[in-house]
């Protein structure tokens, strides 16, 4: 005879654990795609300040900045971009004699603006 209290057999056990995995699952993924919305929105930021910096650059020389890296981003245009383990993204900027297209790049994303769009653009320079 059954004493009175709570008592599960093995197939509730299975069926409870299954419902938790598939929980967790949904969860990690959902996250991940909430840290990489986060990581592309700062990239966009980032590109649109390199963007106003390469303007104002201009304005000052009368050419646009050119530079390999976020370091020489920083030093070049006066910025404060995230670098080392502060940041996700490799900033750098490409010239021509009227134009430029700058990008960030992390792993398998790239993000890239020029000097005639307003927002960044998914992929790489041109």
């Amino acid at each position: 005879m059954r004493e009175h209290g709570f008592t599960f057999t093995l197939v509730e056990i299975i069926l409870v654990s299954a419902i938790i995995w598939i929980l967790v699952i949904i969860g990690i993924s959902s996250y991940r795609k909430a840290v990489l919305r986060t990581r592309d929105k700062e990239a966009q930021v980032m590109l649109r300040s390199i963007r106003e910096a390469e303007k104002m650059f201009r304005l000052k020389y009368g050419v646009y900045a050119g530079c390999g890296n976020t370091s020489q981003c920083n030093k070049m245009l006066g910025l404060d971009l995230p670098t080392g383990n502060f940041s996700y993204w490799n900033y750098s900027v490409n010239t021509t004699a009227d134009s430029f297209c700058s990008q960030a790049v992390y792993n398998d994303r790239s993000w890239f603006i020029n000097e005639s769009m307003e927002n960044p653009d998914l992929g790489l320079c041109p």
